[in-house]
């Protein structure tokens, strides 16, 4: 049977090693991933621009198996999946794109909507937020400049932090 295989590859080139370390410290790096499906994967050698989260794993492997992820489990309800198959990708064709990406761990916290990344490394710290668009080592911090998409890119996040147990 041939299995999909999801590698990493390695880190994407930033301009400087101050970047390189920043982003390693948001634990937000854009990281390179190599695929092989024989039969399957039709984009041998391509780069796409589509991003993919360690949640869409989990949508990605259910899609692959042909099942539903499931409403019930051992007598509770799990959080709703928020991935998305990867396997359009693989296909060569364009996804849907999450409505947002958001993450806590211990290296910090982030929501990303569209361009737009609003970061931090910890409950303590005041949040930052960055153009990706033009901006993609994350060095101009334009939090000051637009105080309300501070604000609203805030308030999702929170609303995604209950929603999923991020405490």
């Amino acid at each position: 049977m041939v299995r999909p295989w999801l590698l990493r590859r390695r880190n994407r080139h930033v301009a400087s090693r101050y970047e390189t370390v920043r982003l390693r410290r948001w634990n937000s790096h854009a990281v390179d991933r190599a695929v092989a499906w024989p039969d399957v994967a039709k984009q041998n050698g391509s780069l796409t621009r589509q991003p993919g989260h360690v949640i869409d794993i989990m949508a990605t492997c259910l899609d692959v198996a042909g099942v539903e992820y499931p409403k019930e489990f051992q007598g509770r309800q799990p959080v709703p999946l928020e991935g998305k198959s990867l396997v359009p990708i693989l296909l060569g064709k364009q996804r849907e794109p999450h409505e947002l990406l958001a993450w806590k761990c211990s290296r910090g916290r982030a929501i990303q909507i569209a361009d737009w990344k609003l970061v931090r490394p910890s409950d303590a710290w005041p949040w930052e937020l960055y153009n990706l668009g033009n901006d993609i080592g994350e060095t101009n911090n334009v939090a000051q400049q637009f105080p309300d998409r501070v604000k609203a890119m805030k308030e999702k996040y929170e609303q995604w932090r209950e929603r999923v147990g991020a405490n």
